[in-house]
């Protein structure tokens, strides 16, 4: 069997849980984000996606196909991290612009110029853009306070629409950490705080429902505040028995444990 793979090469491409414009999105590709193949049906790929191996099918007509060197050899490269909301870029070849979003993935990038190269794509910011190299670098609070207010939208990633596990994730991206997508994942890594007293600033907070399923996650800024995405990305007040919402003036979310990913 043939090993086939692609990459996003448009600002997002929504995933979903079936080979149908009908179905449930379940997560979003960035752009410079490449996958494997798995499955094809029709006008659909089920793909795994080489970041946080998720796996979803989308729409054969919205990516590009690569081959397995081109994969390796793309994966290998230099990669910056769009640290901004979103960037504005050009395709150098057909002058096209278009947005790209935090979190998306850059190549081969020459600040000289704000120049960038993705298998012989070239592309060039139209402003200059604020990039991450490295991990644990930028500051945690600053990074998810420019999500504020962006509207909840389950499986979104970024700015116009972002569910509690993609905005968690997404945060950790810009930052440099590979953390998976879903919060009942995301509580399998990192350091237990027993205490909320003992947390610090970007640790992640889970939330769980009365069948001990985890079903919410959001990022610490204190012992004493949270911001997560419910509702919208917003900032609510914590104690030992969950989020008390300050919109609501009840408690919206049970917590049940605190994880420290960022040591």
């Amino acid at each position: 069997m043939i090993e086939k793979y692609g990459i996003c090469l448009l600002g997002l491409i929504p995933l979903r849980s079936e080979p149908s414009h009908k179905s449930e999105m379940v997560t979003q590709l960035l752009f410079g984000e490449s996958f494997t193949i798995l499955e094809e049906v029709d006008n659909w790929v089920k793909i795994s996606i080489f970041f946080d191996a998720y796996e979803g099918w989308i729409s054969r007509n919205c990516f590009q196909s690569i081959d397995k060197s081109a994969f390796l050899k793309n994966n290998a490269a230099p990669q910056w991290v769009c640290c901004e909301l979103f960037s504005k870029i050009k395709n150098v070849d057909n002058s096209d612009v278009f947005f790209i979003p935090g979190g998306s993935i850059i190549y081969n990038y020459k600040d000289e110029d704000m120049s960038f190269n993705i298998l012989n794509n070239w592309y060039q910011f139209i402003e200059r853009p604020k990039l991450r190299n490295c991990a644990g670098t930028g500051n945690i609070s600053k990074t998810a306070l420019r999500y504020i207010h962006a509207p909840y939208l389950w499986g979104g990633r970024t700015a116009m629409g972002i569910d509690c596990s993609g905005f968690t994730q997404v945060v950790y991206k810009i930052l440099g950490f590979i953390i998976p997508r879903d919060a009942s994942q995301q509580i399998n890594l990192g350091e237990t705080i027993n205490f909320l007293a003992e947390a610090q600033e970007g640790d992640l907070a889970f939330f769980d429902n009365d069948e001990g399923q985890i079903i919410h996650v959001g990022i610490l800024l204190s012992s004493n505040e949270i911001i997560h995405s419910s509702g919208k990305v917003s900032i609510d007040a914590i104690d030992q028995t969950g989020i008390y919402s300050r919109e609501l003036k009840n408690y919206s979310h049970r917590l049940r444990l605190i994880k420290r990913i960022i040591i």
